[in-house]
């Protein structure tokens, strides 16, 4: 056979192996978002790469028995043919037979080896993390097939591996779902590569902090909150108002913890100074909100409120503070020079 001709088989293993080396890396570092958004947008590919990133039994099993077979050819074909070749070259160069073929052999399995971990490994390894999930569109039809064209062998690997993964308490295969960690680091990312705009990272961070955080984390406490009587005629309310930083009064009966419903300063602007209306007249009702809740059902109850506001109470159904839609609001985007209780 040609010394080129051997050569071309060699560099044909490498970058065979190199193929598979890519294939893997690209389907394995693929985000399963974005691979399930491209099959959504029917992009060519993708439906098999998913197949391929949430079933890798078959999949590593058809690469594993691709990357031995051409990793065994290689071996064997350089030391056989191209080191033998070499030897007996230098043999005739007047080296001993004994050196000739150690020196030969060594070199080339040296060379082949270097080419295939460049080749092989590292180069297409680096490329299938540049931009994994269009990668693995790409390769994934031609992973298919070849699992496909070597059923019997990847199937056996296949389950020869599941059942030592059984024996060992591993069988599951599923990947961990992606934390919160993850998505906080990708949006950080994100930002640093001028994908979505500055800021926004610390926002999507507050957004999956919103679910930890209880109502009472973001209520205003009933202490810091200026109160009203119900039995306070109109004139003493409206003084206490005007000196009052706020505009949402909580008006209660008897008892502080007993809140009836709330009134708004904007509330008396139409009301004539000389009328002496109770201040029943003017209460409005607020939603309820137990302490236990979290931010994420905060928001849903108070959508629902006409007034944005919600009266939260303790197990006791005892009035402990108020909180409003801008209290969230402030979770997500920071503290607005304001009074805490606002209209």
């Amino acid at each position: 056979m040609p010394f080129y001709l051997q050569l071309s088989l060699l560099l044909g293993f490498a970058f065979l192996n190199g193929a598979l080396a890519m294939c893997e890396f690209a389907v394995v570092s693929s985000r399963l978002g974005h691979l399930q958004s491209l099959k959504t947008n029917n992009k060519k590919g993708a439906s098999e790469a998913l197949d391929l990133a949430t079933d890798p039994g078959r999949f590593l099993s058809t690469l594993q028995l691709g990357m031995t077979t051409a990793g065994v050819l290689s071996g064997a074909f350089s030391g056989a043919t191209i080191g033998v070749n070499l030897s007996g070259w230098l043999s005739n160069l007047g080296l001993s037979t004994s050196v000739a073929h150690f020196i030969g052999v060594g070199l080339v399995v040296t060379l082949i080896t270097y080419l295939t971990v460049i080749i092989g490994e590292l180069v297409p390894k680096r490329i299938a993390l540049k931009n994994p999930e269009s990668i693995a569109c790409f390769m994934a039809p031609l992973m298919t097939q070849l699992s496909i064209t070597a059923r019997p062998l990847v199937s056996l690997l296949e389950r020869s591996s599941d059942v030592i993964l059984s024996f060992l308490g591993l069988a599951s295969e599923n990947r961990s779902p992606i934390s919160e960690d993850e998505i906080k680091s990708l949006a950080q990312e994100a930002e640093s590569a001028g994908v979505i705009k500055p800021g926004e990272s610390a926002i999507i961070s507050h957004v999956l902090e919103l679910g930890d955080k209880s109502v009472q984390n973001l209520m205003t406490p009933r202490e810091k909150v200026t109160m009203l009587p119900l039995a306070m005629p109109l004139q003493e309310a409206r003084a206490i108002m005007d000196q009052s930083p706020f505009r949402c009064f909580p008006v209660y009966h008897e008892e502080k913890n007993k809140v009836v419903g709330l009134i708004w300063a904007k509330d008396f602007v139409n009301i004539d100074p000389n009328d002496d209306l109770p201040l029943q007249s003017l209460i409005r009702e607020a939603v309820i909100l137990e302490a236990h809740l979290d931010t994420l059902e905060v928001v849903k109850k108070l959508q629902k409120s006409p007034m944005h506001m919600g009266m939260v109470h303790n197990d006791l159904g005892e009035f402990i503070g108020i909180i409003t839609a801008a209290d969230v609001l402030e979770v997500l985007v920071g503290a607005f020079e304001r009074a805490p209780i606002r209209t």
